[in-house]
């Protein structure tokens, strides 16, 4: 098993040039069905985020936290003109990923489980919009949470602002007495 240490960086783009977009660009129509798309784990999640200095620098471990956390089905990716995309995450039980923001708007639809959203608690069929720049944390449900995730664009940046350490505990393990 490799660690993220000897891994080199891979950009997102490269990761969904090879995950269902490859060769996107200029089709009028293109298929995808959630059923029968591979379920991937997203490994080394800590590359494609960028973090504070007290968290980069001080005692988290960012792999350890990220690692198991987040399976992905990319239904439609188009990284050679950074057009549309749309996945599938999956994210386990109690699960709570810090506060962050996105440099590109985004469409949420829960698909499964319950998804909690600061005071608000969405179930299948429901979502919300969040708009490039606004930051937010969320929390999967006792039974993990698995949502649509539609973008405007492909590339885009996920920065991470929550700066105290504390609250980079996962929250979906059971901590030994």
């Amino acid at each position: 098993m490799s660690t993220h240490q000897s891994d080199p960086p891979v950009s997102k783009s490269e990761v969904f040039s090879t995950l269902g977009g490859e060769g996107t660009s200029g089709k009028r129509l293109q298929f995808f069905d959630l059923h029968a798309t591979p379920v991937l784990p997203v490994e080394n999640a800590e590359q494609y985020c960028e973090y504070p200095e007290a968290i980069q620098n001080g005692d988290v471990n960012l792999h350890a936290f990220h690692e198991g956390t987040c399976d992905m089905q990319v239904l439609y990716a188009d990284p050679e003109s950074d057009g549309l995309s749309l996945g599938a995450y999956t994210f386990p039980a109690n699960f709570t990923f810090p506060r962050h923001w996105h440099d590109s708007d985004q469409i949420i639809f829960v698909l499964e489980g319950v998804l909690i959203h600061g005071n608000k608690v969405m179930h299948p069929g429901e979502g919300y919009f969040t708009r490039a720049g606004a930051t937010y944390s969320f929390k999967a449900g006792p039974a993990g949470v698995k949502f649509l995730e539609f973008r405007p664009r492909t590339n885009f940046r996920t920065v991470m602002v929550e700066d105290d350490p504390a609250k980079w505990v996962r929250t979906d393990r059971t901590q030994a007495v």
